[in-house]
Order: structure tokens, then C-alpha cells, then sequence
């Protein structure tokens, strides 16, 4: 797995040192890549079994993801590394992930 979250503690990983094109670059190592919504468990349940499917080549799996997401409409922290996170965000999170198990 591969955490793809395209940022790091000092900004936008295009403008600092960027991985694009990241998949052909596995690619051009014979391996077997998938790129998928890293906050899917859909779809991480479905890359893995692919994975293992697919014996002949090392597997990748590019899991496309966004700092601090809950939901596609609520990310912490503003979607860096850190930050202090309110009361209420906190509160919010366990309420929404309390609900989601």
C-alpha cells in the first residue's frame, strides 16, 4: 500500500518534490498496480483480493486518500499533518465513527 495523500509537513508534494506520473513509475518494475479511493473499504477489500489474485508480479496498491478525512465533506486539521483539533470536531468524530461500526 502506498498512502498517496499527495502532501507532506511542508506543502503540496507537486511543488516540493513531486511522484507523478507515480503508478507507471511501479509499472516500469513489472509491477501489478491498482489506484483506488483510499478511504473506500469497498474498494481496499476489492484491491486485495485482486492483489492476491495476481501472483506473478509485485503488488501495489495507490491508495488515494486526503489528510484528516471523515467524510467527503468533512476533513480535520484542514487537511494538513497537524493542527489543533476543537472540542467540537472531536466530539463530531466520535459521534460519526461511532455510528459508521
Amino acid at each position: 500500500f502506498v498512502d498517496y495523500n499527495k502532501s507532506q509537513n511542508d506543502g503540496d508534494l507537486n511543488n516540493i518534490m513531486s511522484f507523478v506520473p507515480l503508478a507507471e513509475k511501479f509499472k516500469a518494475f513489472q509491477w501489478h498496480v491498482q489506484e483506488i479511493n483510499g478511504h473506500s473499504h469497498t474498494e481496499i477489500q476489492k484491491a486485495i483480493i485482486n492483489a492476491k489474485k495476481n501472483q506473478a508480479h509485485p503488488s501495489v496498491i495507490i491508495a488515494n486518500t486526503q489528510k484528516g478525512y471523515l467524510t467527503h465533506d468533512q476533513i480535520l486539521f484542514k487537511g494538513s499533518h497537524s493542527g489543533t483539533l476543537l472540542s467540537e470536531d472531536l466530539q463530531h468524530a466520535k459521534s460519526f465513527l461511532k455510528e459508521e461500526l
